[in-house]
Protein backbone atom coordinates (compact mmCIF):
# COMPACT_ATOMS: atom_id res chain seq x y z
CA UNK A 1 0.00 0.00 0.00
CA UNK A 2 1.85 2.96 -1.33
CA UNK A 3 -1.22 5.20 -1.36
CA UNK A 4 -1.25 8.06 1.15
CA UNK A 5 -5.02 7.61 1.48
CA UNK A 6 -5.64 4.25 3.09
CA UNK A 7 -9.38 4.26 3.28
CA UNK A 8 -11.32 3.66 0.01
CA UNK A 9 -14.39 5.56 1.20
CA UNK A 10 -12.30 8.63 2.03
CA UNK A 11 -10.58 8.39 -1.37
CA UNK A 12 -13.94 8.37 -3.16
CA UNK A 13 -15.24 11.31 -1.15
CA UNK A 14 -12.07 13.27 -1.87
CA UNK A 15 -12.39 12.56 -5.62
CA UNK A 16 -16.07 13.58 -5.56
CA UNK A 17 -15.19 16.78 -3.68
CA UNK A 18 -12.46 17.64 -6.25
CA UNK A 19 -14.84 17.07 -9.16
CA UNK A 20 -17.46 19.27 -7.50
CA UNK A 21 -14.95 22.09 -6.92
CA UNK A 22 -13.71 21.95 -10.52
CA UNK A 23 -17.30 22.12 -11.76
CA UNK A 24 -18.03 25.16 -9.60
CA UNK A 25 -14.84 26.92 -10.72
CA UNK A 26 -15.77 26.42 -14.39
CA UNK A 27 -19.50 27.26 -14.13
CA UNK A 28 -19.39 30.44 -11.98
CA UNK A 29 -17.41 32.63 -14.46
CA UNK A 30 -19.59 31.44 -17.34
CA UNK A 31 -22.75 32.47 -15.48
CA UNK A 32 -21.38 35.95 -14.63
CA UNK A 33 -21.38 37.20 -18.23
CA UNK A 34 -24.70 37.73 -19.97
CA UNK A 35 -24.40 37.23 -23.69
CA UNK A 36 -26.35 39.54 -26.04
CA UNK A 37 -29.26 38.01 -27.93
CA UNK A 38 -28.36 36.31 -31.20
CA UNK A 39 -28.69 37.52 -33.79
CA UNK A 40 -28.06 41.09 -32.63
CA UNK A 41 -30.89 43.21 -33.99
CA UNK A 42 -30.91 46.98 -34.35
CA UNK A 43 -33.58 49.19 -35.90
CA UNK A 44 -32.63 52.63 -37.21
CA UNK A 45 -35.40 55.16 -37.86
CA UNK A 46 -34.95 58.51 -39.61
CA UNK A 47 -36.78 61.03 -37.44
CA UNK A 48 -35.66 64.31 -39.10
CA UNK A 49 -33.99 65.35 -42.36
CA UNK A 50 -30.91 67.55 -42.76
CA UNK A 51 -32.13 70.94 -43.97
CA UNK A 52 -30.00 73.98 -44.78
CA UNK A 53 -32.95 76.39 -44.97
CA UNK A 54 -33.21 79.25 -47.47
CA UNK A 55 -29.88 80.67 -48.68
CA UNK A 56 -29.14 83.66 -50.92
CA UNK A 57 -25.64 84.25 -52.33
CA UNK A 58 -24.96 88.00 -52.09
CA UNK A 59 -21.87 88.35 -54.33
CA UNK A 60 -19.79 86.59 -56.94
CA UNK A 61 -17.78 84.55 -54.41
CA UNK A 62 -20.42 82.50 -52.53
CA UNK A 63 -19.55 80.83 -49.22
CA UNK A 64 -20.45 77.96 -46.92
CA UNK A 65 -23.25 77.18 -44.53
CA UNK A 66 -22.56 74.88 -41.60
CA UNK A 67 -25.49 73.35 -39.69
CA UNK A 68 -24.32 71.93 -36.36
CA UNK A 69 -25.68 68.71 -34.84
CA UNK A 70 -28.13 70.79 -32.77
CA UNK A 71 -29.45 72.63 -35.86
CA UNK A 72 -27.53 75.87 -35.29
CA UNK A 73 -26.61 77.46 -38.66
CA UNK A 74 -23.28 79.25 -39.18
CA UNK A 75 -22.96 81.07 -42.52
CA UNK A 76 -19.48 81.95 -43.83
CA UNK A 77 -18.59 84.11 -46.81
CA UNK A 78 -20.98 86.18 -48.87
CA UNK A 79 -24.28 84.43 -48.29
CA UNK A 80 -27.48 85.47 -46.58
CA UNK A 81 -29.50 82.95 -44.58
CA UNK A 82 -33.23 83.66 -44.36
CA UNK A 83 -34.65 82.58 -41.02
CA UNK A 84 -38.14 82.06 -42.41
CA UNK A 85 -37.22 78.39 -42.90
CA UNK A 86 -35.44 76.69 -40.00
CA UNK A 87 -32.25 74.69 -40.40
CA UNK A 88 -32.27 71.18 -38.94
CA UNK A 89 -29.74 68.41 -38.45
CA UNK A 90 -30.35 64.77 -39.28
CA UNK A 91 -31.85 62.78 -36.44
CA UNK A 92 -31.70 59.00 -36.33
CA UNK A 93 -33.22 56.98 -33.49
CA UNK A 94 -31.44 53.67 -32.94
CA UNK A 95 -33.34 50.88 -31.18
CA UNK A 96 -30.84 48.31 -29.88
CA UNK A 97 -30.14 46.35 -26.72
CA UNK A 98 -27.69 48.08 -24.34
CA UNK A 99 -24.10 46.99 -24.89
CA UNK A 100 -24.17 46.74 -28.71
CA UNK A 101 -21.17 48.26 -30.52
CA UNK A 102 -22.32 50.35 -33.51
CA UNK A 103 -20.21 51.95 -36.27
CA UNK A 104 -21.57 54.70 -38.52
CA UNK A 105 -20.21 54.91 -42.06
CA UNK A 106 -20.77 57.81 -44.49
CA UNK A 107 -20.75 57.73 -48.25
CA UNK A 108 -17.56 58.32 -50.18
CA UNK A 109 -17.35 60.74 -51.93
CA UNK A 110 -19.39 63.35 -50.10
CA UNK A 111 -23.00 63.77 -51.23
CA UNK A 112 -24.04 66.30 -53.86
CA UNK A 113 -27.34 68.20 -53.89
CA UNK A 114 -28.86 68.69 -57.34
CA UNK A 115 -31.23 71.11 -59.04
CA UNK A 116 -31.44 70.08 -62.67
CA UNK A 117 -27.86 70.44 -63.96
CA UNK A 118 -26.72 72.55 -60.99
CA UNK A 119 -24.90 71.05 -58.00
CA UNK A 120 -24.00 71.94 -54.41
CA UNK A 121 -21.32 69.96 -52.57
CA UNK A 122 -22.23 68.81 -49.08
CA UNK A 123 -19.98 67.48 -46.27
CA UNK A 124 -21.51 65.51 -43.41
CA UNK A 125 -20.39 66.37 -39.87
CA UNK A 126 -19.32 64.07 -37.05
CA UNK A 127 -22.26 62.25 -35.47
CA UNK A 128 -23.31 63.43 -32.03
CA UNK A 129 -24.56 60.47 -30.02
CA UNK A 130 -26.90 61.58 -27.24
CA UNK A 131 -25.98 60.43 -23.72
CA UNK A 132 -22.68 58.93 -24.88
CA UNK A 133 -19.79 60.65 -23.12
CA UNK A 134 -16.44 59.53 -24.48
CA UNK A 135 -17.89 58.52 -27.85
CA UNK A 136 -15.92 59.61 -30.91
CA UNK A 137 -19.19 59.85 -32.83
CA UNK A 138 -18.71 57.30 -35.59
CA UNK A 139 -18.37 54.40 -33.11
CA UNK A 140 -20.24 53.93 -29.85
CA UNK A 141 -21.70 51.35 -27.50
CA UNK A 142 -25.40 51.67 -26.75
CA UNK A 143 -26.19 52.38 -23.11
CA UNK A 144 -29.98 52.48 -23.37
CA UNK A 145 -32.65 50.83 -25.53
CA UNK A 146 -33.11 53.99 -27.68
CA UNK A 147 -30.21 56.24 -28.74
CA UNK A 148 -30.57 59.56 -30.59
CA UNK A 149 -27.91 60.33 -33.20
CA UNK A 150 -27.66 63.87 -34.60
CA UNK A 151 -25.66 64.67 -37.75
CA UNK A 152 -25.05 68.14 -39.11
CA UNK A 153 -23.25 69.17 -42.27
CA UNK A 154 -21.64 71.88 -44.34
CA UNK A 155 -22.85 73.08 -47.73
CA UNK A 156 -20.51 74.73 -50.25
CA UNK A 157 -22.43 77.50 -52.01
CA UNK A 158 -21.14 79.02 -55.22
CA UNK A 159 -22.07 82.38 -56.67
CA UNK A 160 -25.61 82.94 -57.94
CA UNK A 161 -24.44 82.50 -61.56
CA UNK A 162 -23.30 78.88 -60.93
CA UNK A 163 -25.95 78.02 -58.33
CA UNK A 164 -29.21 79.64 -59.47
CA UNK A 165 -32.27 79.80 -57.25
CA UNK A 166 -34.28 76.64 -56.70
CA UNK A 167 -34.70 73.60 -54.52
CA UNK A 168 -31.54 71.51 -54.30
CA UNK A 169 -32.24 67.94 -53.25
CA UNK A 170 -30.18 64.82 -52.75
CA UNK A 171 -30.08 61.48 -51.05
CA UNK A 172 -27.17 59.60 -49.51
CA UNK A 173 -26.69 56.44 -47.48
CA UNK A 174 -25.69 56.41 -43.83
CA UNK A 175 -24.75 52.88 -42.79
CA UNK A 176 -25.08 51.54 -39.24
CA UNK A 177 -23.04 48.39 -38.57
CA UNK A 178 -23.59 46.48 -35.33
CA UNK A 179 -20.94 44.24 -33.86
Amino acid sequence: MNSPIKYPLLRRLLMLFCLLMISIIIVIPAMAQEKPPRPIKIIVNLARYLNFGTIIPTSVSGGTLHVDYDGTPTPNGDILLLHSYLCTSLLFIVDAEPGVLINIIYPVPNPVLNNGGNHLQMHLGTPNVELQSGSNGSQFITKTQFTNIYIGGTLDIGPLATNPAGNYLGTFPVTFIQQ
